[in-house]
Order: structure tokens, then sequence, then C-alpha cells
């Protein structure tokens, strides 16, 4: 195989991949011009036997101009023609570096001279992603196979990067530990990785459903996370248009028994506001006996025509927890409508599900009892499960519990939650806060304000650059001069302040002495409205409730918050 043949595909992008220095501002403002020719959907029924794909052609044509570094995370690689482009590239000297899943077969790499490291921990390595030259990086929902770029509802992109972004992209794909920024990519765009982001990525996509005004539209290939669930319930019962398209996992037009798509589109019962199809892809094709494709392998997910999550992330504990993943959300509204295009293509070959209309409501009412418990007043069930949501910004967390028992009195404890629960459960529920739920059936909810609380803590600007801090005695040293006058203490057992700073130098105030443990520190200037941050920690290992908010603040736009170790 030939690399003129990649001449087409490669004249219509060349100039948005210009390489030199010189050219990268005009080639990011041809960027943003023209999303459509970034973003590549493979789409089954649209392609004829034999026809190219442009997704695959797209692929192909960046490895053929590979100069000197290939870095690719491949879950399923069985292309020929990718495994002979990357054969190329090595041969001419490029530098080409393959991580894969324990669980595939990657015979066909055998006797290519190609080096494949397999990913050493518990759970997949199910990334799908590829970064060249520090030139353009390659994703998206589909594996590197033939059902991937042929026989797969998928969405690959390429998109130009520079050298820092490129960066910042292997040193996230390389790493499993550790709390990275997300990383910035174009078209308003952001990368995690999990499982090291897992439950960042969980609580962003939670939030992205529950902020959602109008419209929520996704393709899933599997979902098993019960809170998204009873996110979309919600939403669905305030009058937000959901409409959603399942994988046929089994090819034979029904749900799989159990499933979330089967839980979700039971308890929709009446809402004619949306509506559970299962995708009519039967595009596949045999080998060793076994039939391949004829799935819709998305994991995209679409905000009121604006805003798109989309990535190698299924909706699933398992890639929250365990799996390598990348999850992208990309807030340009032009990329939106090409994603949308994409779903009502999908929609147009799907099968609308049929479902119960007798889904009646049982209403309840949840208030607070205390700072780590709520009451549940109404109907009694047993064998319920409830999903709380409290809170907003980096305070937000949603708790689940399974398959309840006859609760006494009501009384529902958040140290019950079960794993599929989301952002820091063991923060006390404060008065402020607002809260909703959804309990199972029936569905019901009590104060639902979101929106308009965020636990009370100032949002962060700005990181604090401290050089040593003592929670007992009452005193932070900053390393520059600071004009501060009073500060927030956020710890595991909650949050105080706003609380009056003592300056003794520009740089040296004092306090009153606080409770020693790991906590953030938001720090409030007298007239300016500056607000700053910083992260003091006890122990050895920093305290899940604190990490969990310092992702958080990352994942607002807040600043990294370097950990002082307290004196």
């Amino acid at each position: 195989m030939k690399a003129g043949r990649y001449l087409p595909v490669g004249l219509l992008v060349a100039a948005v991949f210009c390489h030199s220095d010189a050219g990268s501002d005009t080639a990011f403002s041809l960027l943003r011009a023209l999303p459509e020719r970034h973003f590549f959907f493979v789409e089954p029924d649209e392609l004829a036997p034999g026809a190219p794909s442009l997704a695959h052609e797209q692929v192909l044509y960046q490895i053929e101009r590979a100069r000197y570094r290939i870095e690719a995370y491949v879950y399923g690689l069985d292309d020929p023609d990718l495994i002979a482009a990357l054969t190329r590239a090595s041969a001419r000297g490029v530098d080409v570096s393959l991580v894969g899943s324990q669980d595939q077969d990657y015979s066909g790499i055998d006797r290519t001279g190609l080096v494949l490291q397999l990913r050493d921990r518990t759970g997949l390595q199910h990334m799908k992603a590829i970064l060249i030259d520090q030139r353009v990086f390659i994703a998206g929902t589909g594996n590197f196979t033939r059902s991937g770029f042929f026989h797969n509802d998928n969405v690959f992109f390429a998109l130009p990067v520079d050298a820092e972004t490129a960066q910042q992209l292997s040193r996230s794909l390389a790493s499993e530990e550790g709390l990275l920024e997300p990383v910035r990519l174009p078209f308003a765009g952001r990368m995690l990785c999990g499982p090291r982001d897992g439950r960042q990525i969980q609580r962003t996509i939670l939030r992205a459903i529950l902020d959602a005004r109008s419209s929520i539209q996704f393709m899933m290939f599997s979902h098993t996370d019960p809170l998204i669930t009873a996110a979309l319930l919600i939403q669905a019962r305030r009058g937000v248009r959901i409409e959603a398209i399942y994988d046929d996992a089994g090819n034979n037009g029904r749900f799989t028994s159990g499933s979330e798509a089967e839980q979700l589109n039971g308890e929709l019962g009446l809402n004619l506001g949306a509506r559970v199809y299962l995708e009519g892809n039967r595009s596949v094709f045999e080998r060793h006996g076994q039939l391949h494709g004829g799935h819709l392998h998305h994991k995209t997910l679409i905000v009121d025509g604006r805003r798109v999550l989309t990535g190698s992330y299924n909706w699933s504990l398992s890639a929250r927890d365990r799996n390598r993943e990348t999850f992208f959300e990309f807030q340009d509204p032009r990329v939106a409508r090409i994603f949308v295009n994409a779903f009502e293509k999908a929609r147009a070959r799907a099968r609308p599900m049929p479902r119960s209309p007798l889904n009646p409501d049982r209403p309840y009412t949840i208030q607070p009892n205390d700072a780590h418990s709520v009451r549940l007043a109404g109907e009694s069930q047993a064998n319920a499960r409830l999903s709380l949501f409290l809170g907003d910004g980096i305070c937000f967390r949603a708790l689940h519990f399974g398959l309840l028992p006859e609760v006494p009195g009501g009384l529902v404890h958040f140290e019950d939650a079960a794993t599929a629960s989301a952002g820091p459960h063991d923060l006390p529920l404060l008065a402020s806060e607002s809260a909703t739920a959804w309990l199972s059936p029936g569905g019901g909810w009590s104060n639902a304000n979101r929106g308009v609380s965020d636990c009370g803590l100032p949002r962060v600007v700005q990181a604090a650059a401290v050089r040593s801090v003592s929670l007992a005695e009452g005193w932070i040293w900053f390393r520059e001069p600071r004009s501060f006058d009073s500060f927030y203490s956020v710890g595991p057992d909650g949050a105080t302040g706003p609380e009056p700073l003592s300056a003794i130098a520009p740089d040296f105030y004092r306090f009153a002495p606080q409770t020693i443990g790991d906590r953030l520190l938001f720090f409030l200037g007298p007239q300016s409205g500056e607000t700053s941050g910083a992260c003091v920690q006890s122990g050895a290992a920093l305290d899940p409730t604190i990490r969990d908010l310092r992702a958080a603040l990352l994942m607002d736009g807040g600043p990294p918050l370097p950990c002082v170790a307290n004196e």
C-alpha cells in the first residue's frame, strides 16, 4: 500500500496541520473555522462495500507523515493497513511505542518488529489514542480495528497540537498516578484519563446532565452506572428532552435484562419528552467462525446542543475505577452541531423501544437530619434504590444506596452509600446545600434548587504560594507579600469561615488555631476580591475527601494547589 493513496485526505487537511512555528497561528485560525475537518464519524450503513472510511484514511495519512515518534495506546489493533503503516514508520527510523491490554490478541503484529508493552495492572488498557511527532493527536471512541473503522458506529478525531500540549498529553496518557491538570485541547476541549481521574470523569458527566436546560442526547455502548440513570430521570421529570440510543448488544432488538437502559426506559413511563432507542447497525463480517461489528460503539453525550462529552469511557464503575480510559469534553457549539448530526443519523436507523405507561410516582420528601444523614418521608419501599445529589460546585457529590431495606424512621446515613457514589461523600451536609433525590421505582425529590449553592466556599482564582504553616499554632508564612483579611478552612469534618487573619508582616499571618488534619484553606482579600487557595497535609497520605476537592477545583477551572506539610 503506497503513501500516495492518502493524498486526497492530505490535501483536505494539510493547511490546518501546518507544523512550522511560523504557520502555527494561521493553522489554528483555520482549525477554528473547519471543525468538521477534524472529526470523522464511522457510519457503517452509509459505507458501500469496499468503500474507504475517512476515519481510517485520516489515521493512516497521519502515520505516513510521522518523522520521529509515535505513541499509541491501543485496546484493539488488528487493522492490517494500520499495522503496515506502523511497520513502515518504524523501518524509516520513527520511534514507535505501543501500549496494549492483557486481554486482547495482538498476533497481527507478530514478525513486524513492532514492540508492544502490556499494561500490568488490574483492568483494561482501554484508551484509543495516538500522539504523533508532538504535532497531531488522534483519539475517539473507536478501536484501531476493522470493526472500529468500518463496521461499528464510532467517532475518531485528529487534532493539531503544539509542543507544550503534546508534552502534557504524553505525560497524562502515560501516568497512572498523581493529580494532573486536564489537558487543554482545540475546540474548547480538555482531556482526562482514568482511572486516575475516574471519579472526576463520573462527576463531570453527572453535573453535565443535571445542568442541562433543554436537551440531552447520548449514544452509549455500555451503561451500568445507576447514578447516571437517576440523573437522567430527574432531568426528564424537570422537562428536559431526553433521547438515548443504546447498543443492541445481542443484535436481537431487546434490552439486556436488568440493564440500566432497561431501567431508564421503564421508569420514564408516560414521559412524552423522552425516548430510548436501540441502534440499528447490522454491518457485520465473519472471522474465524464469529461475527464482528454491527455495534454502536459510541460513548458520547451531547448537552443542550452545545457541549459534547466523548471518548473511551463507558458509563461503568470499571471505567471509573480500573480501566485506562480517555475522556474528552468539547464546549464549541460547532463541534456539538456535527455530533448532533451524527446522532440524528443514528436515530433514523434506530428502533424506538416500547415501555409501559404504568409507572406511578410515589411522592416523598427529603430533609437534612444531621451533618451525615438525611430523613425520607413518604411511602416506605423495600428493595428500592436511592440516589441523592448534594451541593454544587466543588462540593457536588452524588450518593447511591442500592436495594434499601425498610429504612427505620426513614433515616439514611451517608456512610452507608455504595461504591457507585461520586465525589467527596464523607463531606458533611451543610445547611445551605441544595439536595435532589431519586428513588427507584417511583422517583421524587425535594429542595431541588440546584445551582444556588456552592457550600458557601469562594471560587479560587489562584494558588497561594505558602512557605510553611502550623494549624495547631495558628500561623502561615507566604513566599511573597499578600493582602488577605479572612479565610475559609475545609476539612473532612466540614467547612468553617470566614475567619479573621491578622497580618504580622506582609508575608506572615496569624489565625485562631485549627484542628490538625488535612485541609484546604481559601484566603480572601479585603477590597480587590482576590481569592487564593492552599492545601495543608498533616499525614503521609492525603485524606480522600481533600484529594477529591482538589481535583474538583481543577475540573472547575481552578489552579492546582500543591500541598504544604503542616508544621
